[in-house]
């Protein structure tokens, strides 16, 4: 299969033929701490030293050795998105909302009958660690480089009889539609029809990605925690990206207004292990040290697109549309987790974890012949554009008798090596929460507060016109925990 993908398709990157790729990329292996069970968001995610937690197995499979009775465990999180979406002066606020499942798991003792118990633990787990709910509306007045004539620019240099062969999803659609007209002397040559125009942009993305995770954990002597873990991951994702543009000079010209379509869909399973070791050096200071392994990811996607014109001269009005399908290997990073934590019963659990996430270390394999897709310049810009990052988590739980207050801080950095204008997005969380102890088990509850800003390029990397998303994120985690089963 031809690498086909458009830049202009997701608003997400800017780098013209490896737009689609390094979106599916950073989706696959971008880390996020705002999800997870509450007790869990609500400490930021820094959890990996600490332990008796199912979703710091994710980090740490030797949290499950710190647990002292078998639990079944379950949290659901309500999502609350709110953007401002500015473009060439006009900005325009979307609002979102998403409930989900947070996190589940079952954590059993397995230790021999004969012995005191608490030495051999053994769970399943699994949590959402990303969520691709997000709305983005854009619109602009007189937009000076139209996607129209993007299309003419993607076609020049290739004769019209393969202008539909070579851009199915893109100028081929213009072409068909009569956005592009060949010149009559150099058939290899375009010219939009469209060259000034109002634009209304809207790109809807949605979907998760989960991990789950079979572990092991030993616990000796309450010195030393050791454990093991085998992940099994799975991610839907989907977009659905309009693009209309309505001509200026309309009263003088004949093309009146296009309306552009670009949908797609992917569904993807991965598989990783973890190894990880919590060391008490002290009754009150923890010690985490874990190594996670590149996750093997498999990538199915659907893609397809349609464009219609109107003119006025008779309405002619043309709808063309294509399908298509991609099928390759994806490889995230390894990522290496250290933490630390005190635990005090007057002064409470502090806990500061970083982690190492080498971003330009993944890369992208074809294995299926019918459908070859060459992934070496991709691999190149992942390479070259991406780099290792530091993910800092600190979290703070004070104590009560029957309850206790929670708050959390972390950051996510952007993978981008150089955070210009183009590509420069940081994520901050800031968190807190509370738990209640009684006979039969827990309850937890957090707020998590996301804040981010992009600035993306509507078409590709020559395009001047810089659009910007701020985006607000409230997360409402709820979650309960059954004990002593």
């Amino acid at each position: 299969m031809k690498k086909i993908f458009l830049s202009i398709c997701l608003l997400t990157t800017t780098v013209a033929t490896f737009a689609q790729y390094q979106n599916n990329y950073l989706q696959l292996t971008q880390v996020g701490s705002q999800y997870g069970d509450a007790r869990y968001t609500g400490l930021g995610g820094a959890m990996s030293a600490v332990g008796s937690n199912v979703s710091a197995i994710g980090n740490n499979p030797a949290a499950i050795a710190r647990f002292v009775s078998s639990e079944i465990t379950f949290s659901l999180g309500l999502q609350l998105q709110n953007n401002d979406n500015s473009y060439k002066g006009t900005t325009l606020n979307n609002t979102a909302a998403k409930l989900g499942v947070q996190s589940y798991g079952f954590i059993g003792d397995v230790s021999p009958r004969n012995s005191n118990g608490g030495k051999y633990w053994l769970g399943f787990t699994g949590q959402r660690v990303y969520d691709y709910k997000n709305v983005n509306n854009y619109r602009a007045n007189e937009v000076d480089y139209t996607l129209n004539e993007f299309f003419a620019d993607e076609a020049n240099g290739t004769v019209d009889d393969n202008i539909v062969a070579f851009f199915p999803f893109s100028a081929g659609l213009a072409f068909n539609a009569y956005l592009i007209n060949p010149d009559t002397v150099n058939f290899d040559t375009y010219s939009a029809e469209i060259q000034n125009e109002n634009a209304r942009i809207s790109n809807n993305e949605n979907g998760s990605r989960y991990e789950n995770y079979l572990s092991f954990g030993i616990n000796e002597g309450n010195k030393w925690y050791l454990g093991a873990s085998i992940g099994l991951h799975s991610a839907s994702y989907e977009n659905r990206y309009t693009y209309f543009g309505e001509n200026v000079n309309a009263a003088t010209q004949n093309a009146k207004n296009y309306t552009y379509n670009y949908y797609y869909n992917s569904s993807s399973v991965g598989v990783n292990a973890t190894v990880g070791a919590i060391f008490k050096p002290s009754k009150v200071v923890n010690l985490g040290l874990s190594y996670k392994s590149p996750t093997k990811w498999y990538v199915n996607e659907n893609f397809s697109a349609d464009l219609s014109s109107e003119f006025s001269n008779v309405d002619y009005y043309i709808e063309s549309e294509f399908q298509g399908i991609g099928r390759y290997k994806l490889t995230s990073p390894s990522i290496v987790t250290a933490a630390a934590a005190i635990t005090d019963k007057q002064f409470g659990l502090f806990s500061v974890e970083i982690a190492s996430i080498k971003y330009n270390k993944g890369k992208l394999t074809s294995y299926d012949q019918e459908e070859y897709i060459d992934f070496s310049s991709d691999n190149r810009s992942i390479n070259n554009t991406l780099k290792n990052v530091w993910q800092l988590k600190v979290g703070y739980e004070k104590p009560f008798k029957q309850f206790a207050l929670r708050a959390g801080f972390n950051t996510i950095p952007s993978a981008y090596e150089n955070n210009d204008s183009f590509l420069s997005y940081n994520i901050t969380n800031i968190s807190g929460g509370f738990g209640i102890f009684t006979n039969f088990g827990k309850i937890d509850f957090a707020v998590v507060s996301s804040n981010s800003k992009r600035t993306l390029t509507p078409y590709d990397i020559q395009n001047t016109d810089i659009a910007t998303s701020e985006s607000r994120h409230l997360l409402f985690n709820f979650g309960i925990t059954f004990l002593q089963l």
